[in-house]
């Protein structure tokens, strides 16, 4: 596993992001090391079914747990310290499994002796840990990542933090939401705009398909946004009384905007590449300037299914297409896309 890429996923879906892999590659390679661990010989990939990457540059095997958090900070020494005037930040995470989730006691206490263990091998490296992986991107550092495999054992990497697969720890971007949010899928809103990297600004006019009962309009409208939200089904009250808010009790299938709009948002329980023809078709006629859906996935063949999404996207006419299955997705994947 040394210095080959090691991924990490859903438990259940390792098989799904060694095919995503396989078919970026055009053959064999990656394979399960683990529960949620998938580790492959080739170049990065940016994979759907992927929530966190990293180069397995350093295994540490302590002797025992107390000697594993200076056995962890020794070791991301090592690979820092060509680059001591970086910035940097610290993530320590488990798998995300049944088995992994056993050692996140370790990872918390590692999280917070690794800095202070830093201190005593030099003080000046450890002055430039900052609070988190975007503060370190920003700052052109780097993010240094601690996979626990174990009471003694973890994988050590540091790498450029912009290039990071995701800004969160092992990939877990827990979101919150008020108490005012109609359903949880506001998290999943929320979550989407922060892997996007961009968001709807206050007067920028959006397009909610698949709506009811309100959750991703609950977002857009806390933004400042206009909504325009298409179901069949009811809204939220609090939702159907905002001033920036209609509704359109129809199907998105028939919609067509009077105007070109800023954002694009659907979220529809409904055959999904029939979903994706319809979305690319926004793309075709210019009817809007960004994109986020949640695209539903079927029992088999997820891999093939994604790229097939990714595909009808891209020929419609959408840019800078990506997919990827987010902390507080399910059976499904987030897709964001521009226009131009």
């Amino acid at each position: 596993m040394r210095s080959e890429l090691l991924y990490t996923t859903r438990e259940g879906y390792e098989q799904d992001l060694i095919d995503e892999l396989k078919l970026a590659h055009r053959g064999e390679g990656a394979r399960l090391i683990a529960p949620s661990l998938v580790a492959s010989p080739k170049e990065y990939v940016d994979c759907a079914f992927a929530r966190q990457a990293m180069v397995a540059k350093t295994i540490v095997k302590a002797d025992n747990a107390l000697a594993l958090d200076r056995a962890v900070t020794s070791a991301l020494y090592e690979l820092m310290r060509e680059q001591p005037t970086k910035k940097w930040a610290l993530h320590v995470w488990v798998p995300d499994s049944e088995e992994g989730n056993k050692f996140a006691r370790v990872a918390d206490v590692l999280a917070k002796t690794v800095p202070s263990q830093a201190g005593s091998i030099d003080a000046k490296w450890a002055d430039r840990i900052v609070d988190s992986a975007r503060i370190a991107r920003d700052a052109g550092g780097l993010l240094a990542q601690v996979c626990v495999l174990g009471p003694t054992r973890a994988v050590v990497s540091a790498q450029s933090a912009v290039d990071a697969h995701s800004l969160h720890p092992g990939g877990r971007a827990r979101m919150r939401v008020d108490n005012e949010a109609p359903s949880r899928a506001a998290m999943k809103l929320e979550e989407a705009l922060d892997w996007f990297g961009a968001a709807p600004s206050r007067g920028d006019h959006c397009v909610d398909l698949g709506a009811a009962p309100g959750g991703w309009t609950h977002v857009l409208l806390a933004r400042g946004a206009h909504v325009l939200a298409v179901d069949p089904g009811a809204m939220a009250p609090a939702i159907a009384r905002h001033k920036n808010f209609e509704h359109i009790r129809g199907s998105a299938f028939e919609i067509e905007p009077e105007k070109p709009v800023d954002w694009l948002f659907c979220d529809m329980v409904w055959r999904p590449l029939e979903v994706a023809a319809m979305l690319a078709k926004w793309a075709r006629r210019g009817w809007a300037s960004m994109l986020v859906a949640n695209i539903k996935l079927p029992m088999k063949q997820k891999a093939d299914f994604v790229k097939r999404v990714l595909d009808t996207l891209r020929d419609g006419g959408w840019h800078r297409v990506r997919a990827r299955q987010l902390y507080h997705d399910r059976e499904e994947v987030t897709v964001c896309a521009h226009r131009k």
